[in-house]
């Protein structure tokens, strides 16, 4: 029975041990878990109770100085409450209303310094004049007192003449100004106008004589031009010697023109019949025409020459013919004929009617109530 008992408390023991402390030596591996763990514990138990004891000793040097730090305050208030009183008593007693007044008012060292100096030259200055106006009135002592009324209209008098004077004065000195400054121009111009003439005895002269200014009054140009017209005369008068019968030849006049008209380019007839060069204007109409025919014949010459290789085929003459007698007609026909033979083509335009009876083809316009038609005369 005992055994029994035994036996029951054993497995009530056995069922009051945790399932993993019934294994052999698992009480033992426990246990040494828990002693390790409560060895951590005691150590961190020491470590907070000495750090425990070093904020209570931090606590209390902490108490200690805010103890101190209130009775400063309390102090210092004390102090500040006696400053503002003195202060306050201060401001009353001064010519200040209040501190914003006085802030305004305070500078700094160097402005004081500036307002030392200047105190001390005005109070130079009013020694000085107190003790002229001492002498004044030393000097003044025995005379006689003046009449102000007269001394008034003499100083109003001398005024007016004093400002009329300075008006004057002003004036002529701001003409003074005025024309120092036209000199200091004029000096300027002419410097500038000695550095141009300089210049301008090099290029000026050059242009002066490349636009016919000096001289026979013949311009670059003309000069270029007359060379050329002596070529076109060369050829035109040995046309016009033929139609006029050895009569007449063109000339270019080199004498220079009258007045400030430019030379050069003036052309003249020599008549061989009286042996002197006279104006073309003296020609008569017929030998005006035949000159102007000789130069277009003759300028035609030339430019087939100068141009090298272009050839005027063909020349026009439109009227003209009327003005010649029936032997300057034909003289001028056969000119025309033997330009016609060096194979030109010339086309005349005339109503002369002893002309149209020598040309072998023509085209005349005839006129009638119908209108104007044309007719090929001569042609094959």
């Amino acid at each position: 029975m005992q055994l029994v008992r035994i036996s029951t408390s054993v497995d009530q023991l056995l069922d009051s041990i945790p399932e993993e402390l019934r294994e052999t030596g698992a009480i033992e591996e426990k246990l040494s878990a828990v002693t390790s763990n409560l060895s951590q514990l005691m150590a961190a138990l020491e470590k907070a109770v000495q750090e425990q004891t070093d904020a209570r000793s931090e606590f209390d040097k902490t108490s200690s100085h805010h103890t101190a730090l209130e009775k400063q305050v309390e102090e210092q208030l004390i102090q500040t409450t006696e400053t503002s009183a003195v202060w306050s008593e201060a401001i009353l007693n001064s010519l200040f209303a209040t501190d914003t007044e006085f802030k305004a008012a305070v500078v700094g060292a160097t402005e004081q310094e500036e307002m030392k100096v200047a105190l001390s030259q005005y109070r130079s200055q009013l020694d000085s004049l107190k003790g002229a106006i001492a002498q004044m009135q030393k000097d003044v002592e025995d005379k006689e007192r003046p009449d102000l009324e007269v001394l008034e209209i003499a100083l109003g008098e001398k005024t007016d003449v004093y400002h009329q004077a300075d008006e004057m004065w002003r004036k002529i000195d701001g003409r003074n100004k005025q024309l120092q400054d036209i000199q200091k121009k004029l000096d300027l111009a002419h410097e500038k106008n000695e550095a141009l003439e300089a210049e301008y005895k090099v290029i000026g002269t050059l242009s002066d004589v490349a636009n016919g200014q000096t001289g026979n009054k013949i311009s670059l140009q003309r000069f270029v031009l007359s060379v050329l017209l002596d070529d076109v005369l060369i050829q035109a008068s040995q046309r016009l010697r033929l139609m006029s019968k050895g009569r007449y030849e063109l000339v270019r006049k080199e004498d220079r023109a009258k007045g400030n008209k430019a030379s050069g380019l003036e052309l003249e007839v020599e008549d061989g019949y009286t042996g002197k060069t006279r104006s073309v204007a003296t020609l008569s109409g017929g030998e005006s025409f035949l000159a102007a025919l000789s130069l277009a014949l003759g300028l035609s010459d030339v430019v087939q020459s100068y141009a090298g290789g272009i050839k005027l085929d063909t020349l026009f003459i439109d009227e003209g013919f009327g003005s010649l007698d029936p032997e300057s007609l034909d003289l001028a026909v056969r000119t025309l004929i033997d330009l016609q033979a060096s194979g030109r083509m010339i086309g005349i335009i005339s109503h002369v009617s002893e002309l149209k009876e020598q040309m072998a083809l023509r085209l005349d316009v005839i006129s009638d109530r119908n209108g104007s038609r044309i007719a090929i005369v001569g042609g094959r």
